[in-house]
Order: structure tokens, then C-alpha cells, then sequence
């Protein structure tokens, strides 16, 4: 908790966090996809952030355990 807010601070390369993207699709939950299509990006410096948020977004839509 930070300034009464929850924060959840991600430290993985973004291959890992595609990798929790294709886990969460593979068992049927959004854990993972649903921080990132959800959450709030504080600090972005180079934009992976904004990718992995919108490649969520999309898998978001049409649902977890569709696509690839």
C-alpha cells in the first residue's frame, strides 16, 4: 500500500510476462492478463510496458483461454 493505494510493482523481462500471459490462457484464468489489462503504467521508459498492456488488452477481449 502506498498513498492508501494498492501497487503491485512487476520486475520481470517482458518474455516472462508473456510467458504468465500464455500460463493464464492455457488454464483458463486472467491473473496476470488482468493486472496488465487493468492496471494503471506509472513509469514506462521505453514503452514495453504499453505493449505488454495492449497485447492484454487484446487477449482481454476475447477472452483468456481463446487464441493462440
Amino acid at each position: 500500500m502506498r498513498f492508501n493505494t494498492r501497487v503491485e510493482i512487476f520486475f520481470n523481462p517482458p518474455e516472462k510476462i508473456l510467458a504468465y500471459f500464455k500460463e493464464d490462457k492455457s488454464t483458463n484464468k486472467a491473473r496476470c492478463i488482468s493486472a496488465w489489462d487493468q492496471g494503471i503504467l506509472f513509469y514506462d521508459i521505453n514503452g514495453t510496458g504499453l505493449k505488454l498492456k495492449n497485447i492484454a488488452k487484446q487477449i482481454f477481449k476475447t477472452g483468456p483461454h481463446k487464441g493462440q
